[in-house]
């Protein structure tokens, strides 16, 4: 019995995936594990100067910006602020995320921050809020929401998930490998 059709290798040139839309022309046919450590810049859309800007966090590749604390909190906070419900903080709770933010701000709820600036995460100071704005994130969901960041993300995770070659490719090597040859007579 052979296997499904859906469950077969495919082996023309146009299996697999692309991220075309996100990546500069000149990057398209990249491993995802080479992308991530690319400069943000290789992302379409991001000019030179975005790696300039970012390098002031100390962002300097797309796996950097993928996993950057505060785009990560600005996410988390951003996802989390759609199931709060408003005034409902029970007198006793102990929940908060007072090591993300500045003091002044630990007070606010998921709503409020979300469209707080950047500047009430502790680390990022109103210059540094500034310097983003150059980018147009502006307010904590802007940088949750940020597609640059949300790509980055997503590279990085599905990098840890791509093999060195694929399926197919080690497949034909294999079997090349195999086949009797003048040097590898069987």
């Amino acid at each position: 019995m052979s296997e499904p059709a859906s469950k077969k290798a495919r082996t023309d040139n146009h299996a697999g995936i692309n991220l075309n839309f996100a990546l500069d022309k000149e990057h398209e046919t990249k491993s995802l594990k080479e992308i991530v450590d690319l400069p943000v810049s290789a992302l379409q859309g991001l000019a030179e100067r975005a790696d300039d800007i970012m390098s002031e966090f100390r962002v300097g590749s797309i796996r950097q910006l993928g996993t950057w604390r505060f785009a990560l909190y600005a996410a988390a906070i951003l996802e989390l602020s759609e199931v709060e419900e408003e005034d409902g903080r029970h007198a006793t709770a102990h929940m908060n995320i007072h090591a993300a933010l500045d003091k002044a701000d630990q007070h606010k709820s998921l709503r409020e921050l979300v469209q707080s600036p950047v500047s009430v995460f502790h680390g990022i100071s109103d210059a540094g809020a500034e310097i983003l704005s150059k980018l147009n994130v502006r307010t904590v969901g802007d940088l949750g929401k940020w597609k640059f960041f949300r790509w980055s993300r997503a590279m990085v995770v599905l990098a840890e998930k791509e093999k060195d070659k694929p399926t197919a490719e080690l497949s034909s090597e294999l079997k090349a490998l195999s086949e009797p040859s003048i040097h590898n007579p069987k």
